[in-house]
Formats: structure tokens, sequence, C-alpha cells
């Protein structure tokens, strides 16, 4: 598979072994991804999965909203930045937004979570370039 098609959360590793259909370049193994699985916790301390997949369907189907990028900052808190179609909706947005996400969270029991409006816009990772829409970003 081209390589172009792998992400920035994937996870390979390369192999000491020559491919066995004579090809003389580096084999790499694809281990899978490494970023789509956030892991909350619960008010009764259960560690709770969350897939990314599942995540972006929920934000990225809410009404209006142009871009987005969620990030975990802590076990219980998730912080959402958003740009919207019509700025002068974007309170309106971020409440019904906010709703979407905390009704799918409580069904996976996270009652307890927060969830923050950041003030920045999405942006595009300064050192690789590339646009990531949810990942962790807290210190455990």
């Amino acid at each position: 598979m081209p390589i172009i098609r792998y992400e920035l959360g994937d996870r390979v590793s390369l192999s000491p072994e020559a491919c066995s259909c004579g090809i003389t370049l580096p084999v790499a193994k694809a281990e899978g991804r490494t970023d789509k699985i956030l892991r909350f916790t619960s008010s009764n301390g259960q560690i709770v999965p969350v897939l990314s997949v599942v995540l972006w369907s929920v934000i990225k189907e809410t009404p209006g909203i142009v871009r987005f990028q969620a990030i975990q900052t802590a076990s219980d808190s998730l912080k959402i930045r958003f740009e919207v179609k019509l700025n002068h909706e974007k309170a309106s947005i971020w409440e019904i937004l906010k709703t979407r996400v905390s009704e799918y969270l409580v069904s996976q029991n996270l009652s307890n979570m927060r969830l923050i409006a950041d003030s920045e816009i999405p942006m595009r990772d300064p050192t690789s370039g590339k646009f990531r829409n949810i990942w962790i970003e807290k210190n455990n």
C-alpha cells in the first residue's frame, strides 16, 4: 500500500527480514492506529474508551459546523475548537454542539465530562502541517 494512505497516528514497525517476494526495499508492518481511542474516567472511576470516529461523527454532523478539533485535556475534559458557517451563530451552535456531545458521552456513562469551547480556531499541526480532528493532549 502506498505510504500516502497512512496517518499521523499510525503505528508501524520495520522488519529486519527481507520481503519474500524479492523486493529489496525495507519491509514495514502496519500495526494499527494509536490515536483513535480516547480514554475518559467516569464519575465512579471506571475507564471508558471512546472511539474517535464516533466522536468525530457526532461533532461533524452538528448543523453549522465547518471545521473542528476535539482535544482530550484531562481524564474528564474535552476541549473543542470549531468554526461555523455564520460567525454570529457561533454561540447558539456551541449550545447545540455541547448538547449533542454531552448526550453521546452520557450514553457512554460519562455524565461527569467537562466540555470547553476553545477560543482558538482549528489549526494545522505546526510541525507536520497536517490537520488532525481529534487527539489527546494531557499529562498523566
